[in-house]
């Protein structure tokens, strides 16, 4: 999975309104 793929995955699992704050997170470590 690359990173595009897991920000999509994140905006299906969690909404538009926490991926603002879940983004920054991917950056940091792999939550896969």
């Amino acid at each position: 999975m690359n990173l595009n793929d897991a920000i999509q995955e994140c905006w299906s699992k969690i909404g538009e309104g926490q991926v603002a704050t879940y983004i920054p997170a991917l950056a940091k470590v792999d939550p896969y």
